[in-house]
């Protein structure tokens, strides 16, 4: 996942002008990016940071790099791979995810439906982009209520 911190604010807002002129409403972009139109027209207006999230959902609706939009840097056009499988960060995130899930159900001696054991992938890697982004470690102890919690709603 791109990391905020590396966002650069001016550029990223003249960026998103370009992008929303590009665009039928800012309204209509937003609800398809899943982001609040007031959001977007703060980043128009700069000033204001977007989250590693934001940008990714922002580049994945408009059919960009996450890169390029957050810096600048790079091709505008999105590398291989980058929004379908997401950034290299998230394939990491993703990999340990479908790891540590695993390691846990296989402890806990639970076995899941492959639609409920996706569901569960997907919430903890959207815990661990949580941690990213905030850059603060994963605990284990969190994780392993978490997907016990899964384990009984999905019984």
């Amino acid at each position: 996942m791109i990391s905020s911190n590396v966002c650069d604010l001016e550029g990223f807002s003249e960026r998103m002008q370009t992008l929303m002129a590009e665009q039928k409403s800012v309204n209509s972009f937003a609800k398809l990016a899943g982001v609040t139109e007031g959001a977007i027209r703060n980043y128009l207006r700069g000033g204001v940071k977007p989250s590693a999230k934001v940008i990714e959902a922002i580049a994945r609706t408009a059919n960009i790099s996450p890169t390029w939009l957050a810096t600048g840097n790079g091709s505008r056009e999105p590398q291989a791979g980058e929004l379908l499988l997401g950034t290299p960060d998230q394939r990491a995130l993703m990999k340990m995810a479908i790891q540590d899930a695993d390691k846990i159900l296989e402890i806990l001696k639970a076995k899941l439906q492959a639609e409920h054991k996706a569901d569960l992938v997907l919430a903890v890697f959207d815990y661990y982009s949580d941690c990213s982004e905030q850059n603060k470690t994963p605990q284990t102890a969190e994780i392993i209520d978490f997907i016990k919690e899964k384990i009984k709603r999905n019984k």
